[in-house]
């Protein structure tokens, strides 16, 4: 891999870290507030946002901080979209160098750092979620950031700021506790796995701390008790609730992309504006392949190492720390542990739920494709081009933006994205509309 990036002169890395800055800042910023109305959970998020800034705690099922972060645009630019949306945008910034960050970290590899950071600045979920108010862009900005963190730490001392991060993460979502297992085995890749089973005590105190400032700060009544009572009610919400969503879908159709989440759509003069969570179709198909392969290829290796290949003892050991903690293995658990939970979820789930499994998708086909430009340097470019041109051509459905009524059509690769999707007979509602 070393000398297909050798052969990349170092101001070429110039010029596409510079396109990968301007993409993402131009994406997530410019007609930030073209669409005035409230978004999807807008209608929520940000209304309670605006009430804390009132002195208000309105009940909600998620944790606070994701609020919090929305209040930060509304104290400085009022209730306003603006205001709800400026701070997801530049955390939706922050993700992109955050993710090629993590990627040279974990592989020592520059050329995987900007693939990754390319396929983030150009994914239409993550472009979604970062001009609008909500809050898994934020989630996501802080996950992987705790990541990050763990894998630049060297020494105790630097497990309180991983599992600080951490904390605000789950108190944004608790669905944030599932990268404690990719982030654990970078600790011990690190050997320091011990002092992160103790530094998982400073993240349950920060989101502690984060439930009772949000109480504390809007004059609740005994505050402690209020934060105790609130998790029963919150977790039974999410675990009992049985109202159905016309834009639900069920988790084995993440994958395969078949029902994105419509947040907004608009038909006039101008043309037909959408905004929906659909990714890249063609990056995101390929990272489910990916992911696939990964699979296969982790499972011949595992059964390889415990079969016990190698005849001396220690030597197995050292190679089965090895396959624990090396890079496809550490991405694929960040992928299952995202993903894998929503299968016993009854409640309505919906294509964003696949979110952070799907940043690790994204990671592991960075990651095999700069393996690839090794030996096959042609194929690796056209499919980045490809890829390349697919997100740009989806972009309007990202960013809301207005496109011809014929474009619209063009756009409109499956049926069930924008039109009926009915799971039990999904080959029907996934065809190509007529």
């Amino acid at each position: 891999m070393t000398s297909m990036i050798t052969r990349i002169r170092p101001h070429l890395y110039t010029i596409w870290l510079a396109a990968i800055a301007l993409v993402t800042v131009l994406t997530r910023t410019v007609g930030i507030t073209r669409i005035q109305e409230k978004i999807f959970d807008e209608i929520y998020f940000p209304v309670m946002a605006w009430s804390f800034l009132q002195g208000r705690l309105d009940y909600d099922s998620h944790p606070p901080f994701g609020k919090f972060l929305i209040a930060l645009g509304e104290l400085v630019f009022g209730n306003t979209p603006l205001g709800w949306r400026i701070v997801p945008a530049l955390l939706g910034c922050a993700l992109v160098a955050i993710a090629g960050m993590l990627m040279y970290r974990l592989t020592e590899n520059k050329l995987v750092a900007y693939i990754t950071a390319s396929f983030f600045a150009l994914d239409g979920m993550l472009i979604v979620y970062s001009r609008t108010g909500l809050m898994d862009g934020a989630l996501m900005a802080f996950s992987l950031g705790a990541v990050l963190l763990a894998l630049t730490a060297k020494r105790p001392a630097h497990i309180l700021w991983v599992f600080t991060v951490l904390g605000m993460a789950v108190a944004i979502k608790w669905i944030a506790l599932a990268i404690i297992v990719p982030l654990m085995l970078i600790l011990w890749r690190r050997k320091l796995f011990v002092d992160g089973l103790f530094g998982l005590g400073m993240g349950f105190t920060v989101y502690a701390i984060i439930l009772l400032a949000a109480r504390l700060i809007t004059g609740t009544e005994n505050p402690i008790q209020d934060a105790w009572d609130w998790h029963p009610g919150a977790y039974g919400y999410h675990k009992f609730l049985t109202d159905s969503h016309p834009w639900g879908s069920p988790w084995w159709s993440w994958p395969l992309q078949l029902r994105p989440l419509l947040m907004h759509y608009a038909e006039d003069a101008r043309g037909v504006s959408v905004m929906t969570t659909l990714s890249n179709p063609l990056l995101y198909w390929s990272a489910t392949l990916v992911v696939l392969g990964t699979l296969i290829e982790r499972v011949v290796v595992g059964l390889r190492t415990l079969r016990g290949l190698i005849k001396d003892k220690s030597e197995r050991m050292l190679r089965s720390k090895g396959f624990l903690t090396d890079v496809p293995t550490v991405l694929i658990a960040g992928y299952l542990s995202a993903y894998v939970p929503w299968v016993d979820v009854s409640r309505v789930v919906f294509h964003y739920h696949y979110l952070a499994a799907h940043l690790f998708a994204l990671c592991l086909t960075a990651y095999w494709l700069a393996r690839l430009a090794t030996v096959q340097r042609g194929v690796v470019i056209a499919l980045c081009a490809v890829y390349l041109w697919c997100g740009f051509y989806f972009l309007p459905w990202a960013t809301g933006a207005y496109i011809s009524k014929p474009s619209y059509v063009n756009h409109l690769w499956l049926h069930s994205w924008l039109y009926e999707f009915r799971p039990e007979t999904w080959w029907e509602t996934v065809r190509p509309p007529r």
